[in-house]
């Protein structure tokens, strides 16, 4: 089992979802300092570490440097603000594994911390659903049946055959919640389906906003894709 910990700043780090990372089998951990995160990892090491580019008393690159003398083997992710692009490149230069820009958002942080753990080649568990929603193309609108659904996109049926690289706009509603989901996305998959169209759509853009509504939904579904 994998073991991710989250080193917060001044500010909390948003976006994180115990719920996605337990389904992958990793465990969810929170320090509030820069030593506490390090005695963490001298009892049992980190996987993962995310961190916030400025710890209280501290700094990422000093806590990189503690980390590499006590021979921590974890790969850090350094948060940092959205337009901070020089700090960015001196994390990265003092040994950061990635970055992570503000504002957060539960899809972005899956995907790298999934990517430094190694934690299989689909980076969303995709779950069967039936629901009807709704692609534009251009100005065009038409009607589509989504079969199976993940925090990084979803499979759909249509008459339409569209193509691969197509940009998509999905506006669906989920059940039980008032607020229709609308997310941008690219076709990476298109196939003959018995008289219809079935796509592959990657969500290139799924606002912060919808995100816990999509978590809640996808965690009460109990047919996982295998």
């Amino acid at each position: 089992m994998k073991k991710i910990l989250v080193v917060e700043g001044h500010r909390p780090i948003e976006g994180l979802s115990g719920s996605l990372f337990r389904r992958r089998e990793c465990v969810l951990g929170v320090a509030s300092s820069y030593r506490e995160a390090l005695d963490v990892d001298a009892a049992d090491r980190v996987d993962a570490f995310l961190v916030d580019s400025d710890l209280p008393g501290s700094t990422a690159e000093e806590f990189m440097e503690k980390l590499v003398e006590q021979g921590g083997t974890g790969a850090v992710l350094v948060v940092v603000d959205r337009d901070a692009d020089e700090r960015a490149a001196e994390l990265l230069s003092a040994g950061a594994a990635d970055i992570v820009r503000r504002p957060t958002c539960t899809t972005e942080l899956t995907a790298k911390i999934c990517q430094h753990l190694g934690v299989g080649l689909r980076q969303h568990e995709r779950s069967l659903i039936e629901l009807d929603a709704t692609g534009t193309v251009g100005d065009t609108d038409f009607p589509v049946r989504i079969v199976d659904m993940s925090m990084g996109g979803v499979r759909f049926e249509s008459t339409r055959r569209l193509t691969e690289n197509e940009i998509l706009r999905l506006k669906l509603a989920l059940p039980g919640s008032n607020e229709d989901i609308i997310a941008l996305g690219k076709i990476v998959r298109s196939e003959s389906a018995s008289g219809t169209w079935s796509h592959g759509l990657q969500f290139m853009d799924l606002p912060s906003w919808h995100v816990p509504a999509m978590e809640e939904f996808l965690t009460q579904v109990e047919a996982p894709v295998s």
